[in-house]
């Protein structure tokens, strides 16, 4: 049962009542929705990182991480989006706003957001809290080589037109 209803009916009490287990409903199927895109973005976030890993020994680390950034963001609906190099217990950052900067890993928020890069960290659009690495970004998504974090992709979301922003 979503809610009791108390006899004699009150009209505007069942109106009122089947108002709110619609609304919930459509806000649990909309979440359902979102996480199996979520689910399908991260799936192929991981095959980008697997092909990034395959063609390093192609590419010099600037062309690479210059290429996959061009292609992610546009593949992805991302804007802004930033690669985190791990060295020497730093991030360095290359492109989107980030671009140059220097963060040590014991005070990133990004690298705690990921749990030391080993879990991606996803903030729904229009989400409460606080955005990682003090921007405005959605999505942190870490790059690893066997067992160890290399870097992390740092992105956010395409603002969607009013109706479409939801909560998660």
């Amino acid at each position: 049962a979503y809610d009791y209803l108390t006899k004699p009916i009150d009209l505007d009490d069942l109106r009122s009542t089947v108002r709110r287990a619609l609304d919930h409903r459509a806000l649990v199927r909309q979440n359902e929705r979102l996480i199996v895109t979520l689910q399908r973005t991260a799936r192929s976030l991981r095959q980008v990182n697997a092909i990034a890993r395959q063609i390093t020994t192609l590419l010099d680390e600037e062309t690479l991480i210059a290429t996959v950034l061009d292609l992610i963001a546009p593949a992805f609906d991302l804007v802004q989006p930033s690669f985190g190099l791990v060295r020497e217990g730093e991030l360095l950052f290359t492109g989107g706003v980030l671009d140059g900067r220097r963060e040590a890993l014991a005070t990133s928020l990004c690298w705690a957001l990921t749990k030391q890069g080993r879990v991606p960290y996803v903030r729904a659009l229009a989400s409460q809290g606080p955005p990682p690495c003090d921007q405005a970004f959605d999505l942190v998504f870490p790059l690893q080589a066997g067992n160890q974090a290399v870097g992390l992709w740092v992105a956010g979301w395409r603002a969607p037109p009013e109706s479409q922003a939801c909560l998660l």
